[in-house]
Order: C-alpha cells, then structure tokens, then sequence
C-alpha cells in the first residue's frame, strides 16, 4: 500500500497569539497542530494544500502579528502519528497536589488530585505555563459548593480542577468546536459530565451569569474587552477572578485596568515569561 504524503508548514508566531491563529486554522482541512517555543507547525495532506491556502494562511498570520512568517515547508511520508506523539506525553505534576494524566498513564499516578486528559494534537496537554498558574490559584480559591465559569476552557483542564476542588458547577466557555469536543471527552474520562456545562460560543457575545469565580485563559486584548463582564458577574457574591494568558511584561498594565474597572490585586505568580493574578471585586 502506498504511504500518504504530508506536508509540514513551520509558522514563527508568538505564543500569545496561537489560540487565536488556531482557531482560525481551524477552518483549513488541517490534519494536525503542533505547538514549540514560538512556533506552530501545521500539518497537510500533500495534495490538499496549494499556495491558495498558503497565502490563506499568510493573511491569517500578519492579521495577528504583522512579523509572523513561515519559516519553512517539509515534506514528510506516513507514519503513525498518534503512536508517537501519545508516546511522548508525560504525566504533569503541579505543586504538591495536582497530576494531569493521559488515561493510559491515571494507574501509575498517586496524587490527591489526578486530572485525566486525553488531548488532541491541536490542544494542550497541561503543560503550559499559563495552565499550571491558573492550577495553582485555582487550588487556594475555589470554595465547596461555589460555581464557577471557566474561558476559553479548551481541553477543559481548569474545570475538570475546579469541580474536583469542591465546586458545585462549572460553566466552561470556548469559541473553537474541536476544543468543545475534546473537553466533552475529557469530563466524560472523568466522569464529570453533569457537573460541567459546555458552552459553544464567543465570550463577547455573551451574558456571564452571577458566579463566585471566574477563571480565563486568554490573550490580553480579549481580556481587556471583559473587564465589565467579569465584574458584573462577580460582584454580588464578591467573587474570585483568576486570569493568565498575559505576559510579565504587561504586569502593571493589567494591574492598573483592573483597578479601573473594580477589582483589587490579591496574589500574582509568575513561570517563566508568564504570569497569572488573583483580582477579588473591589469593595
């Protein structure tokens, strides 16, 4: 039997712009989506890619960052994919407590909190800075029997975590349907269906309900959009907001909007070039 071919599209991009490249990527007929160090690369069948869909993905790029480019094209033959990368997934320890685990490694996890999921290549597997932060914090908010909304949920990690930590319900918000799909199968493994409830849709366009908690991972320009959202939905209950996708570099600058719109700083921590905060409504 003859091997497909494929090629591989390296695309210089900056982390803090790959959720929403991705979810744009979406829309390409994309086999795979590999995320380095400020760096995507797109998987093609060879014959369905074209320089059409090459200048489609070119306008994507500098639409978001006007220096993004594709550094380079490889052609590579057939071979099972899903073995390998699966293979090359480790079980996540963050701090004394949380695990996330494939399902092929949860028997060989101890830990108090062992959170199993089963990623898709286009999404993360819980081992990127911004997740871990918002663990952490999550593990010192979240109250028994709170409700919380989780943004820009993905593989729906932090809501899984949530309920784990005693919460009552979750609202999980993503705008991209491979990621809805992907955290339905994780709650699923998790057996946390019914406490958890997806939402499909772009958090600008909707109305967050009253909530003792938020927690969103996003860019920095969308959070800047919601400041009014978060605090309309946590106010009365004088919720918790948790947020990362921000670098340490934009520190003050979300510290002094978040003042501004009615919040007050309780905690930030950093990993690397990230950085998430702990704002509580201000009284």
């Amino acid at each position: 039997m003859t091997k497909r071919k494929f090629i591989n599209i390296h695309i210089q991009i900056k982390e803090e712009n790959y959720d929403p490249a991705i979810g744009l990527f979406s829309y390409l007929p994309i086999t795979g989506i590999e995320e380095k160090n400020d760096e995507l690369i797109l998987s093609f069948l060879f014959n369905d890619y074209s320089s059409d869909m090459q200048n489609q993905i070119i306008e994507i790029i500098t639409k978001l960052q006007s220096d993004a480019i594709i550094l380079k094209k490889e052609v590579i033959e057939e071979k099972n994919w899903n073995e390998e990368w699966e293979s090359k997934i480790e079980t996540i320890r963050i701090g004394n407590n949380i695990t996330i685990s494939p399902s092929w490694k949860a028997n060989e996890v101890k830990s108090k909190y062992n959170i199993i999921i089963n990623p898709k290549m286009a999404f993360g597997t819980g081992d990127h800075s911004t997740t871990k932060l918002i663990c952490q914090m999550l593990e010192n908010c979240v109250k028994r029997d709170s409700f919380w909304i989780d943004i820009g949920t993905g593989t729906g990690i932090l809501s899984i975590l949530a309920i784990m930590l005693g919460a009552k319900k979750v609202i999980a918000i993503d705008n991209d349907n491979w990621a809805i799909e992907n955290a339905k199968e994780n709650l699923m493994v998790n057996k946390l269906s019914d406490k958890v409830e997806l939402i499909f849709g772009d958090v600008l366009n909707l109305d967050l309900p009253k909530a003792t908690g938020i927690c969103a991972n996003l860019s920095i320009s969308l959070i800047q959009k919601c400041w009014n959202k978060f605090h309309l939905s946590l106010v009365d209950n004088n919720g918790d907001l948790i947020i990362s996708g921000i670098l340490i570099y934009d520190k003050e600058k979300i510290i002094t909007e978040a003042r501004k719109n009615g919040f007050k700083l309780i905690n930030f921590i950093i990993d690397e070039e990230w950085i998430a905060f702990n704002f509580k409504v201000r009284d």
